[in-house]
């Protein structure tokens, strides 16, 4: 691969073969990652009340015939006209809606909007998807319909944070072979940006009718889980995972699914789709679209193998095999969807809009120095990881970067909803690569990862440096970070880079990292914030060197 080819894209998806190195004046870079005890997932916001209103001792309370949580008392209720649903609420007190209403009938706006809203997911989910219809309640809430309590969530959750929805046990109506219950759902009564939370954070990132529609969408495919499928005791993970990415999937346009899979991408380490627990699903909920890229039912199909007695970690891993692949096999086979988010946004099939969903975050990235690097470490079930290497080109012209995209597909640990098991993994980069190594293209270095139960993906490009600094003009309103391109430069290498005036007058400086933006080797630098409007010089000093570039800067 020549440097007038541009990106020049690899994808070589393999197990590549085990091999022992030991050779002098190797160069070792040791990155480890010790299996210990999942720590608690932290700084997500919690998007339902699901795991509040299921802790085992609530289960237990439901499961005696004590409703500990009583339903909520609101003055007012409007049925929908197909009898499917019946939304109650108040117009004074605190879980007051706007009592706006346009059309004149004497219900207000929002609730009117509530009762489309939940006519249109179960049009979706059941019409359409084909799952069971939750059961009725028997009465409780006035009649058989599903009840659905607006009123103020910004506050209801853990220790006065906030909720989008609820969907509450009531009562048990069946045990063989797993346990099944009535529900009801609250939804926050305006989803208002000014909504605070009891730590005076604001309560919601999506907001209005929007927040409306991903939260009925949510909620009401928790009311059909619980109802008709089962509640499970553990590995909790796949309830939300199917509940947010029912979200995506009824309401394609609101991205609020996509600020949970923000986090995935920005700590993957942190992750692993093995990990049970119920946080976990919201960051996975856009993995409901691998799923339905097996078959439009591959999700349903793990549903009917939870109403059958099935754990959801063997149910999901059936439903692949009902449809005649294996999720092993399918998640390998993903891997370079993790690799093509923000900047390689464009070539995702599987992310809507994969364009503004953060680039991973890379667990190393390295310059390839000869004679080989390693990187080593561990990895639990699932746990995506991804390192970036920049390898000496075979033309002598900038060098190649090649990202290494790595999983260990142990459905044994998953099936168990074990994500604390792990083993040890070791990518060599090497100038000397054995037969059975992948080779980057437009190099003469290849690649291997050890041990051969590790899935792999290379996903790379030629590197090029830019002609000159970006963004220009830089709006210093819009952002102070301007990329500066430094001659003979190498990812990881430490240049000094000084702001100046035409005349030479230093301003700025500091100390910055080159890196690799998409394919483009550059330092960062952040400009001062009250950088007047005008045309400056930056000074960039590299291994004995000094260029100057200039810039344009407008507020």
């Amino acid at each position: 691969m020549g440097h007038d080819q541009g990106n020049v894209p690899l994808t070589l998806l393999a197990a590549l073969h085990r091999t022992t190195v030991s050779r002098a004046g190797l160069f070792l870079v040791a990155f480890c990652f010790l299996p210990l005890p999942l720590l608690a997932q932290e700084s997500l916001r919690t998007h339902c009340g699901f795991a509040v209103r299921t802790t085992p001792e609530q289960v237990r309370k439901v499961q005696a015939g004590i409703q500990a949580i009583q339903r909520p008392s609101l003055p007012f209720f409007v049925d929908a006209t197909s009898g499917l649903f019946r939304v109650h609420y108040a117009t004074t007190g605190p879980d007051a809606v706007s009592v706006v209403d346009g059309d004149g009938n004497a219900v207000p706006d929002y609730i009117d909007e509530c009762i489309r809203t939940l006519e249109h997911v179960y049009r979706a989910e059941i019409d359409t998807l084909g799952y069971l219809p939750p059961p009725s309640d028997g009465g409780e809430g006035g009649n058989g319909a599903i009840d659905v309590y607006v009123r103020d969530l910004s506050q209801a959750g853990p220790s006065g944070s906030s909720l989008y929805g609820i969907t509450t046990l009531d009562t048990l109506i069946g045990s063989q072979p797993i346990d099944r219950y009535t529900t009801w759902m609250d939804i926050d009564n305006n989803f208002a940006e000014s909504d605070r939370d009891l730590s005076g954070n604001p309560a919601y990132a999506t907001f209005g009718i929007d927040a409306l529609r991903v939260t009925c969408a949510h909620e009401f495919h928790h009311v059909i889980q619980i109802g008709r499928y089962g509640l499970a005791v553990q590995q909790r993970m796949f309830y939300e995972l199917s509940s947010t990415w029912m979200e995506l999937r009824v309401w394609p346009d609101v991205r609020d699914w996509a600020i949970y899979a923000s986090e995935l991408f920005a700590d993957p380490e942190r992750w692993p789709f093995s990990d049970p627990d119920v946080v976990n699903g919201y960051v996975w909920g856009w993995y409901g679209n691998v799923m339905a890229g097996v078959s439009t039912h591959t999700m349903r199909f793990a549903w009917e193998r939870i109403a059958q007695g099935s754990m959801p970690a063997k149910a999901v891993v059936d439903a692949y095999a009902q449809c005649g692949v294996s999720f092993r096999d399918v998640f390998c086979a993903q891997l370079p969807t993790f690799y093509q988010t923000g900047s390689r946004g464009e070539a995702n099939t599987v992310i809507p809009g994969a364009e503004s969903v953060p680039e991973i975050r890379l667990y190393t990235d390295e310059r390839a120095i000869a004679p080989s690097v390693i990187s080593s470490g561990f990895l639990r079930a699932f746990e995506v990881r991804a390192l970036r290497f920049s390898v000496p080109s075979a033309s002598g012209d900038e060098p190649v970067s090649v990202a290494v995209i790595l999983t260990w597909p142990n459905e044994t640990a998953y099936i168990a909803g074990d994500a604390t098991s792990a083993t040890s993994y070791t990518v060599t980069v090497t100038e000397s690569p054995l037969p059975t190594d992948a080779i980057v293209p437009g190099t003469s270095w290849g690649i291997r990862v050890a041990p051969e139960s590790i899935c792999v993906v290379l996903d790379g490009a030629q590197t090029r440096k830019p002609a000159s600094p970006y963004p220009q003009p830089l709006s210093i309103s819009a952002t102070r970070e301007l990329f500066v391109p430094v001659a003979n430069g190498s990812p990881g290498e430490k240049v000094t880079l000084t702001l100046m005036t035409v005349s030479t007058i230093g301003m700025a400086a500091t100390t910055s990292t080159v890196m690799l933006d998409g394919d483009r080797i550059v330092a960062p630098f952040e400009l001062p914030n009250d950088l007047a409007p005008g045309t400056y010089l930056v000074r960039v000093e590299s291994k004995g060197t000094s260029t100057l570039l200039k810039i344009s800067v407008r507020r």
